[in-house]
């Protein structure tokens, strides 16, 4: 608590004040005026409050949190109002938060803890893209010998005439349309499960204002918070 010294100067009637005062003799006006005294008063100064922050910088990279403390310090004279903190000047993608978010300091210190969190760069979810890459050099030319075979064999079967070799010619040239639709489609590409990035909170140095507000006054510190 800090105190000013006044003097305070006057006359009393008073028949028993003390007259060890070196000043009362001189200044005496007799009992018209009474004694002359001289008092010295201590007045305390108006209550405030200060705001502090630790440690004054804190490195952290993308998608972690800096933890900070915070301060209210009682100044003047006891502060019984409620200070209410909260911060600005932080970089995109980022959040505080006090705990707690109101102090009380009265004649003591008050403290709260102060947590800024940080965004990290992200995929979104995934989405289905089917894609159609088609058979390599070698499959084709297996598949155009499978199907020249099958395609040979049905003829010559065809010719022979009879009922039972024209319906094998047709299961032949059926297989090998079968066998080329399953190896086009077997080139097919799957899921891409590889979405768009999202960015997080953007790599610089940062100055964070700490402020505490009561109903009669503000106060405000700073802090660096440093992304890597």
């Amino acid at each position: 608590m800090q105190r000013a010294p006044h003097n305070l100067a006057g006359f009393t009637a008073s028949s028993d004040f003390p007259t060890l005062n070196p000043l009362q003799p001189g200044f005496a006006g007799g009992p018209e005026f009474g004694d002359v005294f001289v008092a010295a008063l201590e007045i305390a100064g108006a209550a405030q409050f200060e705001v502090s922050v630790s440690p004054g910088s804190v490195t952290v990279s993308p998608g972690h949190s800096a933890g900070y403390s915070v301060t209210v310090n009682p100044t003047g004279a006891a502060f019984d109002e409620a200070v209410s903190l909260n911060c600005s000047g932080l970089p995109a993608l980022a959040a505080c938060a006090f705990a707690p978010s109101e102090v009380t300091p009265g004649t003591s210190p008050a403290s709260s803890s102060l947590t800024v969190s940080t965004t990290a760069s992200s995929s979104s979810s995934a989405t289905s893209t089917f894609r159609f890459g088609g058979p390599s050099r070698e499959d084709r030319i297996s598949l155009a010998l499978l199907v020249l075979g099958l395609t040979l064999g049905a003829v010559g079967l065809v010719r022979r005439g009879s009922h039972r070799s024209v319906r094998t010619s047709r299961s032949l040239l059926w297989t090998g349309v079968v066998t080329v639709m399953l190896a086009v489609y077997s080139g097919c590409g799957g899921e891409d499960s590889t979405g768009p990035t999202r960015s997080g909170t953007p790599s610089g140095t940062y100055t964070i204002t700490i402020a505490g507000a009561s109903t009669s006054l503000q106060q405000s510190t700073t802090v660096t918070l440093i992304v890597r």
